[in-house]
């Protein structure tokens, strides 16, 4: 589990170096081949006022089109379902579908080698959202082995997935100009998000190549900055404000 760990880190820090679409996919595409995945799939979603603005890479069949299944199909989809109300990984299959009564669905799906998966979805914040998804087109079940293997991979992933996909298409203008009121720096700002995602000061180190002092430092240096009681507060304040909407990254 060590090793596996270690490489989803080493792939999760590669993933949040990506400055195009192209190396995003590439970083998606290494753990699909480590999950021995068929099927990769990554949407995020971005609420306001005027609607809802989704971008998202996958390598789903051409033919397959999601508008086929129906009006009112998603809200009957099991799995849709879940990922709206929960940010805990589902395994799912044959049987999710019907359970849930809707086997006709996973029937129109399958074809196109979505049998079975394991799917995530983060609700970083009111209007924001990101969804991950990874398939399998076989018949045989998932082991337990590999379910725990595959969750583990979404929920590793998704801490650098969230913050480069919002960059790469939803380029935050308001957060840089936020943060200069409040005198974060942008290595504060970057420390504090990291925070936020509950890494360790260690790990923000190895993330931004400084040392975990280094990073102790930045992250008082919010507390002070936001009048908050400690790092915690501090990750929620600027949360709310805004401070940390793009992830804090520098391209």
């Amino acid at each position: 589990m060590t090793t596996l760990m270690n490489k989803l880190i080493e792939m999760g820090l590669q993933l949040g170096k990506s400055h195009t679409e192209h190396e995003f996919r590439q970083s998606i595409e290494s753990t699909t081949d480590l999950l021995s995945a068929d099927i990769y799939s990554i949407l995020v979603f971005d609420s306001n006022e005027t609607g809802t603005d989704g971008e998202g890479i996958d390598n789903l069949p051409r033919s397959y089109n999601p508008d086929d299944l129906g009006l009112g199909a998603e809200k009957r989809d099991p799995v849709v379902q879940h990922c709206r109300v929960n940010s805990s990984p589902i395994v799912w299959g044959q049987s999710t579908y019907v359970d849930a009564d809707f086997p006709s669905m996973w029937e129109h799906i399958a074809p196109f080698g979505l049998r079975q998966g394991v799917s995530l979805a983060l609700h970083v914040e009111k209007h924001r959202h990101l969804y991950l998804g990874f398939m399998w087109d076989r018949r045989k079940p998932l082991s337990q082995s590999e379910q725990v293997k595959a969750k583990l991979a979404l929920q590793t992933l998704a801490v650098f997935a969230e913050p480069t996909a919002f960059r790469l298409w939803h380029p935050a203008q308001r957060s840089g100009m936020l943060s200069t009121e409040c005198g974060l720096s942008p290595r504060e700002r970057e420390c504090l998000y990291w925070v936020s995602r509950g890494m360790t000061d260690d790990l923000i180190g190895r993330l931004l190549k400084i040392s975990a002092r280094t990073v102790r430092k930045h992250v008082d240096n919010s507390v002070l900055k936001l009048s908050a009681a400690n790092r915690t507060e501090a990750a929620v304040t600027a949360t709310r404000l805004g401070l940390l909407a793009d992830g804090g990254i520098e391209s």
